[in-house]
């Protein structure tokens, strides 16, 4: 590629710089031509008037005078016809048939001078004659052989002059282009060959992936372009294949795993209940406290396959929409919870007005899981009595030039409970780590969802009192609402505490 490259832009260097120099070289011709055929005019002219005496009284003192110094300067040859009986007077000129038709048309009284533009090769002199005489009255001619070399050389050190700054240019040109070439190809070469380097450290390649990864592959072999952007699309197209089969090997791995684990676990917490039928009184407590610590192992075990398979990256197709109504999701869940949540002595509303043609892109199931995961923290760690709110936010467009950002959704849950720590905010979606009794997965796993669709997770302190979590997740290009100036306002976190409701029986949702 780079030498076509190369070859391209030199052809376009000559073409541009042909096209310059070119006319550059005729205009040069043609304004020393023309300066020449000026002064001999006014040469020719001059001796027309000096000769006049001559041709008519054949008094050669002042016209000899003239010549002999003409032909010291410029060597060229001066003659003078009479047609008055006096002698034909010339200052080195030989008559042949050049010189006789010149002379025939001086006596005709032309005056034209017929001077092609010259070149710098040839030494042809060129012939200047005017009549001699006054009105229609001719009394002779005179005729100058002029020397062309003197112009023809300057006309040629002209060219030289553009030839030198022609060879000049395309030399820089070809440095150019060189150098262009470098700086384009160099990122591609450095770009395949550390796609050659990642893809040589993947678990799987190409020829390793199963048959059911085959619609993946597509052949660049035939395709046209520069071999560099071939080999690359090549080397695109098997890392693409090597990432494919690390992930269907992951999510095989996961699956496997619940099999695996789930079933001896499953097993051992039968053995225990039945144990427990049975057991001394003195044992109960132990055992209970098995029974606790297996609950929770399947819980860790469950949420830890909900951790990994959050971090599996989702590939384009596969049936599964890629976007989702984030209010109608939203709707569905606080629906869900409420009953829940009620139970535990909280409550849960919803503080923005639900629009249903607002779309994110981001997975219903990955926004389900979210969701859950958030109202599940916040009924289990926000203390008694805890009221929970949830909202859907528009965040228009960035029209600064430093940092244009299309639009996004922000999702926010907060509630009115004991909070976090600031110093314990950073920590919240590291694994394993928790501020009450669980796994400290939960908002590892909401992390991992939000960044899979492009998005982002905030944690502040809420003016509910208790912890706001915050979502950024894209906008759906398929999202039919146009986006206002400012994004639209959420309220719940201004809007006032209503008591808990006592009847438990009543939809606060």
């Amino acid at each position: 590629m780079r030498t076509r490259l190369v070859l391209v832009l030199l052809v376009l260097g000559t073409i541009a710089l042909t096209a310059f120099a070119v006319p550059l070289a005729s205009t040069v011709a043609e304004s020393r031509t023309r300066a020449f055929v000026a002064i001999r005019d006014s040469d020719v002219q001059r001796f027309a008037v000096i000769a006049e005496q001559y041709v008519t009284t054949g008094e050669l003192t002042g016209l000899q005078l003239e010549a002999d110094s003409y032909r010291a300067v410029y060597g060229d040859p001066v003659l003078v016809v009479s047609t008055r009986g006096v002698e034909n007077y010339s200052a080195g000129m030989e008559v042949d048939g050049r010189v006789e038709d010149a002379i025939a048309r001086g006596l005709r009284n032309e005056r034209t001078t017929d001077v092609g533009r010259f070149l710098p090769f040839g030494s042809d002199p060129v012939l200047f004659v005017r009549p001699v005489g006054t009105g229609a009255q001719v009394n002779g001619a005179v005729v100058i052989e002029a020397s062309t070399l003197d112009a023809r050389r300057d006309i040629l050190h002209g060219w030289l002059v553009i030839g030198a700054g022609f060879v000049l240019a395309m030399t820089m040109f070809v440095a150019l282009s060189l150098a262009l070439g470098r700086w384009v190809l160099s990122p591609l070469s450095s770009l395949a060959s550390s796609m050659q380097e990642f893809e040589s450290r993947l678990p799987f390649r190409r020829d390793d992936l199963p048959s059911s990864s085959g619609s993946h592959r597509r052949s660049v072999d035939d395709s046209g372009g520069p071999p560099e952007i071939r080999s690359l699309a090549r080397t695109f197209g098997r890392l693409m294949d090597s990432v494919v089969g690390a992930v269907d090997s992951q999510e095989r791995l996961i699956a496997e795993t619940a099999h695996q684990l789930r079933n001896p676990l499953t097993a051992l917490q039968f053995r225990i209940d039945m144990l427990s039928v049975d057991v001394p009184a003195r044992l109960r407590e132990d055992v209970k406290i098995i029974v606790a610590e297996a609950d929770r192992l399947h819980v860790i075990l469950d949420e830890l396959l909900s951790y990994a398979s959050a971090q599996t990256p989702v590939l384009p197709g596969g049936g599964v929409a890629e976007d989702c109504s984030v209010n109608a999701v939203l709707l569905d869940r606080v629906d869900f919870w409420s009953l829940v949540v009620r139970e535990r002595g909280a409550q849960i509303d919803i503080g923005s007005e639900p629009d249903h043609e607002t779309r994110a892109r981001i997975r219903e199931s990955d926004l389900t899981q979210i969701l859950d995961v958030l109202f599940d923290n916040a009924t289990k760690h926000a203390g008694d009595a805890v009221h929970i709110v949830a909202g859907v936010e528009l965040i228009a467009p960035s029209n600064d030039a430093a940092d244009r950002t299309q639009g996004r959704v922000l999702m926010t849950v907060e509630d009115s409970g004991i909070g976090v720590d600031t110093d314990a905010l950073g920590t919240l979606t590291d694994p394993f780590v928790s501020t009450g009794h669980g796994a400290g997965l939960g908002l590892s796993i909401v992390a991992a969802l939000a960044r899979r669709a492009n998005g982002d997770i905030e944690f502040d302190r809420s003016p509910l009192g208790g912890l706001r979590v915050r979502i950024f997740v894209p906008l759906s290009p398929q999202s039919s609402k146009s986006l206002p100036a400012r994004g639209a306002e959420y309220v719940g976190a201004t809007s006032p505490i209503p008591d808990p409701d006592p009847d438990p029986d009543s939809d606060t949702a």
